[in-house]
């Protein structure tokens, strides 16, 4: 094009006056975001992407609401969360749990509340590993416990309140028969999930690419973080993360 010409783009469903109506108010606010961007640069303010963009780059690297928690899917597709700590526990009880779903939590003080979303509908694989994650990610691991019974309860079954009185953040009160998981096996496995490192319980391990299966154990969390990174790659401090609190053993 040259030089000092410029092209115009019409909507040819539109009159001429609509438009030219159309790029008034389009140059009209072209004129009020230059005067904005001029007053923050007279006041040493730094400008950054448009918003759009800013936008679009969230957008990319927002997590998944279930990612903030513990979390896995079964072989059958259900979503299983667990809380890190006890405000992520009260945010499962408040207001992730529903009507339709199954919760998980092993019998040892100090043990994340578990959830299979729709698990009232789950196969019993998917509900063997939901019990194992429950409990490998117990204070039974840092103990180096090799099992731990876990039971799991409906939504109904769960309240904050005792003889009036109001369990403390992270706890919660049983109430009816529970669904016992005697003796259930503390393994989990960190590997690939659709190319993102997680853990999963190892139970689901063949659904990760290069699992490596651990246990409760002697060695501290970074070594055994360091040779996971050696095996198949990865950041340690975000295995570490991954990992449950207290020593572990890699499976060999």
């Amino acid at each position: 094009m040259p030089e000092g010409e410029y092209e115009i783009q019409i909507d040819v469903r539109k009159s001429v006056t609509e438009n030219a109506n159309d790029y008034y108010e389009k140059a009209k606010k072209a004129k009020e975001k230059a005067k904005r961007i001029r007053e923050m640069l007279e006041k040493g303010v730094e400008i950054r992407k448009d918003k759009k963009s800013e936008g679009e780059e969230k957008k990319e690297g927002k997590m998944k609401w279930f990612e903030h928690f513990k979390w896995f899917y079964s072989m059958k597709g259900f979503l299983v969360v667990a809380g890190k700590n006890a405000n992520q526990n009260e945010r499962l009880y408040k207001g992730v749990m529903k009507a339709n779903d199954l919760f998980f939590h092993a019998e040892i003080v100090g043990a994340p509340f578990t959830i299979i979303k729709n698990g009232l509908t789950a196969d019993e694989r998917t509900i063997a590993a939901a019990a194992q994650y429950a409990g490998s990610h117990s204070r039974a691991w840092k103990f180096g416990y090799a099992a731990v019974d876990v039971y799991s309860v409906k939504l109904e079954q769960l309240t904050k309140k005792t003889s009036g009185a109001y369990v403390k953040k992270g706890g919660i009160i049983i109430t009816g028969e529970r669904t016992w998981y005697r003796n259930t096996k503390l393994e989990l496995a960190i590997g690939y999930y659709n190319d993102k490192l997680v853990c999963f319980p190892e139970l689901c391990a063949t659904m990760l690419r290069n699992p490596v299966k651990i246990v409760p154990g002697t060695r501290e969390k970074e070594d055994v973080a360091k040779e996971i990174a050696l095996k198949i790659g990865g950041n340690v401090d975000e295995i570490v993360a991954l990992l449950p609190a207290g020593n572990t053993d890699i499976v060999r």
